[in-house]
């Protein structure tokens, strides 16, 4: 009889997002189901433009609640097109 597992991979190399600081929603995090989030680069820079946003809280207002922001994603780099001659 075969053992059937199942494979859990990271959750930056499914999705190829970077952490700017901090760190993704842990598993511990997600099962105590505490309120935690992980922001991308412009929300942090326009909601906290000279702190760091690790550690404080936004108001979710679809969840009714504050979510601690656990991380801080990289921004995106925009693709460039190269323009064929």
């Amino acid at each position: 009889m075969t053992e059937n597992r199942l494979q859990v991979w990271p959750y930056d190399d499914v999705t190829r997002l970077k952490l700017r600081t901090a760190h993704f929603i842990t598993d511990a995090e997600n099962f105590a189901m505490d309120t935690h989030c992980v922001i991308a680069a412009k929300v942090a820079e326009r909601l906290f433009p000279n702190e760091d946003p690790v550690g404080q809280r936004i108001y979710m207002p679809e969840n009714k609640n504050y979510n601690l922001i656990v991380g801080v994603l990289e921004p995106k780099m925009r693709l460039q097109q190269s323009v064929v001659r």
